[in-house]
């Protein structure tokens, strides 16, 4: 982790909640709608997801 040539620094420290990483991969290819996003979190409700995409930075 601090070796200087590992990517680590370039990682954020906190990446949200439990499902962040998954909805930032989601998102990698640019802006999708809520039912877009259902399809691949399909194991997320409703409920926390938009929660999840409100939470503040």
């Amino acid at each position: 982790m601090f070796d200087p040539v590992c990517p680590s620094e370039l990682m954020p420290i906190r990446i949200g909640d439990k499902w962040g990483g998954m909805i930032i991969q989601c998102l990698e290819g640019g802006p999708r709608r809520l039912s877009e996003l259902m399809v691949p979190l399909r194991t997320v409700t409703p409920k926390v997801l938009t929660k999840s995409l409100r939470a503040p930075s």
